[in-house]
Protein backbone atom coordinates (compact mmCIF):
# COMPACT_ATOMS: atom_id res chain seq x y z
CA UNK A 1 0.00 0.00 0.00
CA UNK A 2 2.80 2.38 0.77
CA UNK A 3 4.82 1.65 -2.78
CA UNK A 4 1.74 1.99 -4.00
CA UNK A 5 0.76 5.67 -2.76
CA UNK A 6 4.60 6.40 -3.63
CA UNK A 7 4.46 4.78 -7.35
CA UNK A 8 1.09 7.50 -7.53
CA UNK A 9 2.88 10.71 -6.51
CA UNK A 10 3.30 13.35 -8.87
CA UNK A 11 6.35 15.32 -7.74
CA UNK A 12 9.34 15.17 -10.00
CA UNK A 13 11.63 12.85 -8.17
CA UNK A 14 8.95 10.39 -6.85
CA UNK A 15 7.31 9.93 -10.35
CA UNK A 16 10.67 9.57 -12.03
CA UNK A 17 11.36 6.58 -9.53
CA UNK A 18 8.31 5.19 -9.98
CA UNK A 19 8.30 5.13 -13.62
CA UNK A 20 12.05 3.20 -13.33
CA UNK A 21 10.35 0.76 -11.25
CA UNK A 22 7.39 0.10 -13.51
CA UNK A 23 9.63 0.12 -16.17
CA UNK A 24 12.09 -2.11 -14.67
CA UNK A 25 9.09 -4.96 -13.40
CA UNK A 26 7.43 -4.11 -16.83
CA UNK A 27 10.80 -6.02 -18.34
CA UNK A 28 11.35 -8.69 -15.85
CA UNK A 29 8.01 -9.92 -16.25
CA UNK A 30 8.73 -10.37 -20.60
CA UNK A 31 12.29 -11.83 -19.62
CA UNK A 32 9.39 -14.59 -17.64
CA UNK A 33 6.79 -14.46 -19.89
CA UNK A 34 9.56 -14.78 -23.02
CA UNK A 35 11.34 -17.90 -20.82
CA UNK A 36 7.88 -19.65 -20.30
CA UNK A 37 6.37 -19.24 -23.71
CA UNK A 38 10.20 -20.56 -24.86
CA UNK A 39 10.69 -23.35 -23.30
CA UNK A 40 6.64 -24.71 -23.01
CA UNK A 41 4.51 -22.86 -25.03
CA UNK A 42 6.45 -24.04 -28.61
CA UNK A 43 3.00 -24.15 -30.65
CA UNK A 44 2.42 -20.95 -29.16
CA UNK A 45 5.75 -19.93 -30.44
CA UNK A 46 5.22 -21.54 -33.92
CA UNK A 47 2.44 -19.79 -34.36
CA UNK A 48 3.77 -16.67 -34.08
CA UNK A 49 6.92 -16.81 -35.78
CA UNK A 50 4.20 -17.59 -39.04
CA UNK A 51 2.80 -14.09 -38.42
CA UNK A 52 6.50 -12.35 -37.86
CA UNK A 53 7.61 -10.44 -40.54
CA UNK A 54 11.19 -9.51 -41.03
CA UNK A 55 14.42 -9.94 -39.92
CA UNK A 56 17.13 -9.25 -37.18
CA UNK A 57 19.54 -5.58 -37.77
CA UNK A 58 21.62 -7.06 -35.48
CA UNK A 59 21.13 -3.77 -33.12
CA UNK A 60 21.26 -5.38 -29.72
CA UNK A 61 18.26 -3.64 -28.36
CA UNK A 62 16.97 -7.38 -27.21
CA UNK A 63 20.36 -8.07 -25.50
CA UNK A 64 19.97 -5.01 -23.65
CA UNK A 65 16.20 -5.32 -22.69
CA UNK A 66 16.43 -4.80 -19.39
CA UNK A 67 19.36 -6.46 -18.57
CA UNK A 68 22.47 -6.17 -19.89
CA UNK A 69 23.49 -9.79 -21.89
CA UNK A 70 27.06 -10.79 -20.71
CA UNK A 71 27.25 -12.16 -24.42
CA UNK A 72 26.28 -9.20 -26.70
CA UNK A 73 29.33 -7.73 -27.56
CA UNK A 74 30.07 -4.60 -30.07
CA UNK A 75 32.26 -5.33 -33.07
CA UNK A 76 35.57 -3.57 -34.12
CA UNK A 77 33.32 -2.59 -37.22
CA UNK A 78 30.51 -0.77 -34.94
CA UNK A 79 28.50 -3.76 -35.57
CA UNK A 80 26.78 -5.99 -32.76
CA UNK A 81 26.72 -9.64 -32.27
CA UNK A 82 26.38 -12.51 -29.79
CA UNK A 83 29.60 -14.29 -28.62
CA UNK A 84 27.15 -17.62 -28.31
CA UNK A 85 25.47 -17.32 -31.16
CA UNK A 86 25.14 -20.80 -32.21
CA UNK A 87 24.10 -21.93 -28.64
CA UNK A 88 22.04 -18.77 -27.47
CA UNK A 89 19.16 -19.79 -25.24
CA UNK A 90 15.70 -20.86 -26.63
CA UNK A 91 14.23 -17.21 -25.70
CA UNK A 92 17.05 -15.69 -27.67
CA UNK A 93 16.54 -17.74 -31.13
CA UNK A 94 12.10 -17.08 -30.25
CA UNK A 95 13.03 -13.12 -29.70
CA UNK A 96 10.51 -11.08 -30.59
CA UNK A 97 7.08 -13.26 -29.46
CA UNK A 98 4.63 -10.76 -29.89
CA UNK A 99 4.53 -7.18 -30.52
CA UNK A 100 4.69 -6.02 -27.20
CA UNK A 101 8.35 -7.49 -27.68
CA UNK A 102 8.93 -5.34 -30.26
CA UNK A 103 7.85 -2.31 -28.24
CA UNK A 104 9.98 -3.25 -25.06
CA UNK A 105 12.94 -3.66 -27.31
CA UNK A 106 12.15 -1.03 -29.76
CA UNK A 107 13.30 -3.94 -32.24
CA UNK A 108 13.35 -2.11 -36.30
CA UNK A 109 13.62 -5.23 -37.95
CA UNK A 110 10.37 -7.00 -37.39
CA UNK A 111 6.45 -6.81 -37.37
CA UNK A 112 3.82 -9.06 -36.85
CA UNK A 113 0.97 -8.97 -39.37
CA UNK A 114 -2.87 -8.71 -37.76
CA UNK A 115 -4.75 -11.55 -36.91
CA UNK A 116 -8.05 -11.67 -39.32
CA UNK A 117 -11.16 -11.54 -37.82
CA UNK A 118 -12.14 -15.80 -38.15
CA UNK A 119 -8.40 -16.32 -36.72
CA UNK A 120 -9.35 -14.62 -33.58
Amino acid sequence: MILQLFLNKTDGISAAIGHAIRMAFRYWMGKMRRFYQSHLKKDFIASQHARRKGSCQRCGRCCKLGVYCPYFVELEDGGTGCSIYEYRPLQCRAFPITGTDLEDAGCPGFSFELLRKEEE
